[in-house]
């Protein structure tokens, strides 16, 4: 019996001991079980993106954001990626795939995963302000009574509303607007009026209406001008540098007049005179001739002339006109230019003449001559602007000076164009007789020329004589 108390003893003390120095098995983690994910939701335009979750009594989250905003952007998709941490007692090992949910996203996480993915829709776009359309502005118009339909296409740019409603008001009896904007009127009343017609085009969305108004101007057939846009130039003329056009009096130069488009075949083209009151002579139209295309026309040959009463010692400026017409009406004028006959040649201005020493000469001039000097006195022909004598002429062109004894050969001094008239004469052209005789002379006939811009010209001689005692002698005017 004492062994059996004492066996009894030996394992009640083993046990103890055991339990004293290993403690009790611990219980498992349980197994996450919350599957809402609060603190995250939708993004909303300009709102900041949260960072982390709302903590649950079994884990912990940090979020991250694709695209990454300062704020939220608008009509922008948004990626939450979650990470979740289990807090202890309980682990992640065991989760489902796709266990978590996130309100208002599309979440997906992996099996035994933490880390879930919400795939928000778009944000809203941005707000838009209204637009309202615009009109192109619309020409006015001259329509003959017979000219039917006229029609015109307004052309409207739509803001943000698209769907545009044109109106008329204002406008004459069978005149109407398209949905698309194309104005017609059929039926023009016959009879001249002026009629002011409004064009509206409205949105719809509570936008400003674009407003346009124009002029149609109903009258005589006949009476409507020309649609012909031309240019009209003269060729060989001289344009000086006010850009005014000159011809010389009594020749012939070409006018040639350009369209812009083709002529119609019933239709002709002429150059006339214009009168002092405005009007072109009809009897006095010279036909131009046309290239295939009756695009460019010309007449040949155009003798300008001064009209009667005008001195020949004068300038007289005229337009030219350019003449659309057919057989039955006036004809229509198309250009103009302001052409200048020119008469005259510049006058003979005054020089100072200064004869220099031939032995200025020796050694530089083959053979040994002298020179002189010559600078022409300020007359009006040089102190315009533009070369030009007055406000008709043509002004100084080229002028010259040379030496024209008889029976020898012409020796050119000096020659040049414009103004100033003036400059130094080339010594080799006066030849002196060498000093072997005392008091030896020579005189030459200097011819000086002067002409303008369109060929008329004038001319002076004077006497030079160089004596052997190396002094050049001006002596006056030639006779």
């Amino acid at each position: 019996m004492k062994k059996l108390l004492l066996v009894l003893l030996v394992v009640t003390l083993a046990s103890f001991l055991l339990v004293g120095c290993f403690g009790t098995t611990p219980a498992p983690d349980e197994v996450v079980t919350i599957a809402a994910i609060h603190g995250v939701t939708a993004p909303v335009t300009g709102a900041t993106p949260v960072a982390a979750i709302t903590a649950t009594s079994q884990y912990t989250g940090v979020v991250t954001w694709s695209p990454v905003d300062a704020t939220f952007a608008a009509a922008t998709v948004y990626t939450a990626m979650i990470t979740l941490t289990p807090v202890t007692g309980f682990t992640l090992t065991g989760v489902a795939v796709d266990f978590f949910t996130v309100t208002g996203a599309t979440a997906a996480n992996l099996v035994d995963s933490g880390v879930v993915t919400a795939v928000f829709p778009a944000t809203e776009a941005a707000p838009v302000t209204p637009v309202a359309p615009t009109l192109a502005a619309i020409p006015d118009a001259i329509v003959g009574w017979d000219d039917e339909p006229w029609t015109y296409q307004a052309v409207a740019t739509p803001g943000t509303g698209a769907d545009l409603t044109y109106s008329l008001s204002g406008d004459p009896i069978g005149m109407s607007i398209s949905a698309t904007g194309l104005i017609t009127w059929a039926a023009i009343l016959d009879e001249e009026a002026i009629y002011e017609v409004t064009v509206t085009v409205d949105a719809g969305d509570g936008t400003t209406p674009a407003t346009d108004t124009f002029v149609i101007h109903v009258i005589a057939p006949e009476d409507i001008p020309s649609v012909y846009t031309a240019t009209l130039a003269v060729t060989d003329e001289y344009i000086n540098a006010g850009g005014k056009i000159y011809v010389p009096n009594g020749t012939g130069v070409d006018v040639t007049v350009t369209f812009t488009e083709s002529v119609e075949v019933d239709y002709m083209v002429y150059i006339a005179r214009k009168t002092d009151a405005g009007l072109y002579i009809p009897a006095n139209l010279i036909e131009a001739t046309p290239n295939a295309a009756r695009t460019i026309w010309t007449v040949e040959d155009v003798d300008f002339k001064l009209a009667s009463g005008i001195d020949a010692d004068e300038c007289e400026s005229f337009c030219l006109v350019a003449v659309v017409k057919d057989p039955c009406c006036p004809g229509e004028e198309v250009a103009l230019e302001v052409v200048s006959v020119d008469t005259i040649a510049p006058d003979i201005p005054e020089f100072i003449f200064d004869c220099g020493d031939c032995n200025a000469c020796e050694d530089t001039c083959e053979p040994e001559g002298a020179y002189f000097t010559f600078t022409s006195l300020p007359v009006e022909v040089c102190d315009v602007a533009d070369d030009t004598c007055d406000d008709a002429c043509s002004g100084v062109g080229s002028w010259s000076f040379k030496i024209d004894p008889d029976g020898c050969d012409e020796c050119v001094l000096a020659v040049g164009s414009g103004c100033p008239v003036a400059g130094t004469t080339d010594c080799g052209c006066l030849p002196w007789a060498s000093g072997e005789a005392n008091h030896l002379t020579e005189t030459y006939n200097v011819v000086f020329t002067i002409a303008d811009n369109v060929g008329n010209e004038d001319e002076e001689t004077y006497y030079i004589t160089v004596d052997t005692d190396e002094v050049i002698y001006c002596i006056g005017e030639g006779v």
